[in-house]
């Protein structure tokens, strides 16, 4: 288990060349390259980076929107109350090793068997 999925957070993932399961980016996509055909050819990738900044502004800020009330996603998530910042997890530590050590040389065993105890899960 890592410590995003501890956490509480799913990765929610479309399937793999289903375009048709990836309905809201596809459209955003589309929007984008739309607004994209009608600024001017960037002459660098400095100058593409502020047209995306520009776009991702207005998208988030200004365009009207099918949402609740006709809000703009920036005020959706403005009218949202605080998040609390999660609680830890408790760290995920190895199990305890067993073997003998070699010597002065640390992280060097006699037996290349390491055994590993199950760990709760509570």
């Amino acid at each position: 288990m890592t410590m995003v999925t501890a956490l509480g957070v799913e990765a929610i993932t479309g399937r793999p060349g289903k375009p048709t399961t990836q309905g809201k980016n596809e459209r955003v996509h589309q929007t984008l390259y739309r607004y994209l055909d009608k600024q001017p050819v960037a002459k660098d990738l400095a100058e593409l980076q502020v047209q995306l900044e520009t776009f991702g502004a207005y998208d988030n800020k200004e365009r009207p929107h099918q949402g609740p009330d006709g809000k703009t996603p920036q005020e959706a998530w403005d009218a949202l109350p605080a998040a609390l910042p999660p609680t830890p997890p408790d760290p995920i530590r190895p199990a305890k090793s067993q073997g003998k050590s070699q010597g002065k040389r640390p992280g060097r065993w006699k037996s290349s068997r390491i055994a590993a105890t199950s760990m709760s899960s509570g």
